[in-house]
């Protein structure tokens, strides 16, 4: 798919990004990424969306990063992060990722954002043993990668202090992705961070409605 020239939005991940489970009127899948660009008045057509399924944050790295290395957007978002911890599960190789992420993300100049991984441990088909595992390697996953966040200036959203973080709602059968409404809650939660990091003058522009002025 062909990227816009000068994007104002760039979004980069895997299928969580990608808007999985979130199924487009049109066909395809809608996501989080448009329903952000539209609460901050980004016009579809400057929005970057370079998410790829299955994905790492390596694979963001080496695969994504490059199609906009000189994209010089007002706002890069991301989320990646289960395939590494549902994959390999080398904690060390996916964090070098989430740095070498952030670390492109901040040299951009854009206000950057990114959210820890939650599944619904409930929904989720693994056994016992299986799922005391996956809570400890996100537990740490998301513990890293906030740190990573805060060195660089990044917006890091934890969605397990979310109020809707226990309704099995949020999240598509398989426990993983998120649903239609897990969606809406990631978008506006983003929107929330962006307006708390803002000058007064463009959260003014919000509030009527006005979009954005980000980006060149």
């Amino acid at each position: 798919m062909a990227l816009p020239d000068r994007p104002r939005l760039v979004a980069l991940g895997d299928s969580m990004t990608q808007g999985r489970d979130d199924p487009a009127p049109g066909g395809g899948w809608r996501g989080w990424v448009p329903r952000l660009a539209r609460q901050l008045g980004i016009p579809r057509d400057t929005v970057a969306n370079t998410a790829a399924e299955g994905a790492t944050a390596a694979d963001v790295v080496e695969r994504q990063i490059p199609r906009v290395r000189n994209a010089r957007p007002g706002i890069v978002a991301f989320i990646c992060g289960m395939n590494d911890i549902t994959g390999s599960g080398d904690a060390a190789e996916s964090k070098r990722g989430c740095e070498a992420l952030l670390s492109w993300a901040a040299g951009t100049g854009a206000l950057v954002l990114t959210s820890g991984v939650v599944p619904c441990w409930e929904k989720l088909p693994v056994s016992r043993v299986r799922r005391s595992r996956l809570q400890r390697d996100v537990a740490r996953f998301n513990h890293d990668l906030a740190a990573l966040a805060a060195a660089h200036g990044a917006s890091c959203l934890d969605p397990a202090v979310l109020p809707e973080a226990r309704d099995p709602a949020m999240w598509a059968g398989d426990g993983i992705h998120l649903s239609p409404l897990g969606h809406q809650v990631i978008a506006r939660e983003f929107t929330r961070l962006v307006r708390q990091r803002l000058p007064l003058e463009a959260s003014a522009r919000l509030s009527l409605g006005l979009g954005l002025e980000v980006g060149t």
